[in-house]
C-alpha cells in the first residue's frame, strides 16, 4: 500500500473509503509521516485533504505536524464548516498563515471564511478587527452582540452601539 500506484487505485475506487481506510490502518504499518508524502507526490490535495481530517478527527495530536497544511488543504478543498471546526479545536497551527490563507484582515472575497476569520483574530485579541467583519462583512448583528458579550469588553459595545446608529436595519 505504500506505492503510489496502490494508493492511487484505492482513491480512485473510493476516495471517502480509502481515507477512511489510511486513516484506520495500525500507526506502525502506515503512519501518516509515511502516507502524507505519497499523497503529496500525487498531486491530488482533496485525498490528501480527506486524509488529514480524518487523523484530525480521530486524534487531534496525531498529526499535529501536519496542522499548517490542514489548513491550506481545508480552505481549498474543504467541506462547509469543517475549517471553523478544525480552528476552534487545534492548537497546532499558525495563526498569521491561517489569516493570511483565508484572505487577510479584509478577506479577498466577502463573506468567504468570514466566520473563521473572526474567530483567528479574536484568537489574536485582535476584538476590533473581528467586530468589522461581524459587522460591516457578515452583516451578523446578533453575531455581533454575542461576540461582545462573549468577550466583555466595553470597546466592542461601544463599536456596536456606534454601527446601529448609522444603520437602521442594524438598531432594529
Amino acid at each position: 500500500v505504500r506505492s503510489t500506484e496502490a494508493m492511487s487505485g484505492l482513491f480512485k475506487i473510493d476516495k471517502e473509503e480509502a481515507a477512511d481506510l489510511l486513516v484506520n490502518a495500525p500507526g506502525t504499518l502506515l503512519p501518516p509521516e509515511a502516507v502524507v508524502p505519497i499523497l503529496k507526490s500525487m498531486g491530488d490535495g482533496e485525498w490528501l485533504c480527506l486524509y488529514l481530517s480524518g487523523i484530525f478527527r480521530q486524534d487531534p495530536e496525531r498529526a499535529s505536524q501536519y496542522h499548517n497544511l490542514l489548513v491550506q488543504l481545508l480552505v481549498d478543498y474543504g467541506r462547509p464548516g469543517a475549517l471553523y471546526a478544525f480552528l476552534k479545536t487545534s492548537t497546532h497551527f499558525s495563526l498569521d498563515a491561517a489569516l493570511t490563507l483565508m484572505g487577510g484582515r479584509t478577506g479577498t472575497n466577502e463573506g468567504l471564511f468570514g466566520r473563521e476569520r473572526v474567530h483567528v483574530l479574536a484568537t489574536m485579541g485582535d476584538l476590533n478587527a473581528a467586530m468589522d467583519i461581524l459587522l460591516k462583512e457578515l452583516q451578523d448583528v446578533h453575531g455581533a452582540i454575542d461576540f461582545a458579550s462573549e468577550h466583555e469588553d466595553v470597546a466592542l459595545w461601544d463599536r456596536l452601539i456606534e454601527h446601529a446608529r448609522g444603520h437602521a436595519a442594524t438598531l432594529a
